[in-house]
């Protein structure tokens, strides 16, 4: 992207304002309202530099919304389709297994019975081994709370924006106090 020459301005205002605030040392009430001025100085290139960035990237951002928008309806149909379609072929699979693992019982059965041979009860098995592992699956783990209450405390977050919400509303905190630290404001 070309460098503007308003660009170039805020560049060169940054670092005349970064190399006064480097070599300022504050030793008298003169000198700390020269730091007050360059504090505001400072702030207000901030100030110019954001509006700036937003300028040109604020375009980009609509643009880049607008394209999201454009696609984000089929992409969650696909999605949910997947899913839904992912879910049937689980279904059937589950089915599968139930059916081969019952007919591995009623060949083991007639293994055992003498209706059949061996050899021939092997290849019956092998070939309902294959009917079930012709859908791909892998194992995932999954971790379910069953009971909130027997959960140890080590595995409970802090909501640190509620703590904070209540502290400062007053409310008094088991092992939370509020703290006043004087900032220096710039305009």
């Amino acid at each position: 992207m070309e460098e503007t020459k308003q660009i170039t301005l805020v560049k060169q205002k940054a670092s005349k304002v970064i190399e006064k605030a480097e070599i300022t040392k504050i030793t008298s009430q003169s000198t700390l309202e020269g730091a007050k001025t360059l504090l505001s100085d400072i702030t207000g290139t901030q100030k110019v530099l954001k509006a700036l960035r937003e300028s040109m990237t604020q375009p980009i951002n609509e643009g880049l919304r607008k394209i999201r928008a454009l696609f984000s309806p089929v992409e969650d149909n696909l999605k949910e389709t997947k899913e839904q379609l992912k879910e049937k072929m689980s279904d059937y699979n589950i089915k599968i297994k139930k059916e081969v693992e019952e007919k591995k019982a009623e060949i083991v059965a007639k293994v055992g019975s003498g209706d059949v041979d061996f050899d021939k009860a092997s290849k019956q098995i092998e070939r309902a081994d294959q009917k079930v592992e012709a859908i791909p699956t892998r194992k995932i783990r999954e971790v379910q709370v069953i009971d909130e209450a027997k959960i140890p405390k080590k595995y409970w977050a802090l909501d640190m924006v509620l703590l904070r919400k209540d502290a400062m509303a007053g409310v008094e905190i088991p092992g939370v106090k509020v703290e006043i630290k004087e900032v220096i404001v710039s305009k």
